[in-house]
This record gives C-alpha cells, structure tokens and sequence, in this order.
C-alpha cells in the first residue's frame, strides 16, 4: 500500500507544479505589420498575438489577446503591444514609414514674339506652365 500511496502523491505533486508553473507563465507579446514602407493613406495591416495575459493593449487601446487592425497613416508610425499579468508584462513593437512624396516644384516660361522691337510696335507674348495650378 505505501508504493501506492507514493505513486498517487507523486503524480499529485507533479500535476500541481504544472498548475503552479503555468499560472507564473510570463506573459508574450508579438505584433506585425503587413508593410513597412507605404505612401499616405495606403492600408497596413497591423497584427498582434499575445499570450499568458489579463491585459492587453495596443498602441494604448484595451485589445483582445490575438488580433488585426487595418489602418491608414498619414506619417511614420510606431505600433506597440502590451501584454499584462499582475507585475509582469511583455512588450513587442513594429514600425510602418510613410513616404511623403513632394510634388515637382512649379515651372514657367515667357518668350516674346519678336523678342526685339522698335518703340510703339506690338509683341505676342506667350508662356508654358508646368506643374502650377494657378497662373
């Protein structure tokens, strides 16, 4: 009876050192970004997974543990995820750069027609414009 008694002790043990273990677990955060180089207002997908935590949030918002947000930055953006449990928490983050692309400067051009004339004759003046929307 007593290597009975041991065995059922022993497994007693074990399974709560399991329990014990696993409710300690720190917890782990892992977020993504489908793209990390984008022009203004082209979509990113931003993805988190999180495990062993109470709390979760992302870039400040409460989230659920495993996640997806489709978004739309106008600038250079850092994403963050937090994951919480009691004191311990785990942090993971993931950066989109948005490119501004400047616009050609405007350009003109002015030509007489002729270019020379005598006192009181007439010319013809004409001009180009690239890239302006006002002239």
């Amino acid at each position: 009876m007593p290597n009975k008694l041991f065995r059922t002790t022993s497994v007693s043990v074990i399974l709560l050192l399991v329990i014990l273990i696993s409710a300690c677990a720190p917890p782990v955060a892992k977020i993504k970004v489908s793209r990390t180089e984008v022009k203004p207002g082209d979509p990113v997908t931003v993805s988190w997974e999180t495990k062993n935590a109470k709390k979760i949030e992302v870039n400040g918002e409460s989230a659920e543990k495993i996640g997806a947000k489709t978004v739309t930055p106008k600038q250079t953006t850092t994403y963050e995820v937090i994951a919480r449990r009691g004191s311990k928490e785990a942090r993971d983050k993931a950066s989109v750069t948005v490119t501004v692309v400047k616009p050609p400067m405007p350009t003109i051009s002015l030509r007489a027609e002729p270019s020379a004339i005598d006192l009181g004759r007439n010319t013809i003046l004409r001009w180009e414009a690239a890239n302006a929307t006002t002239v």
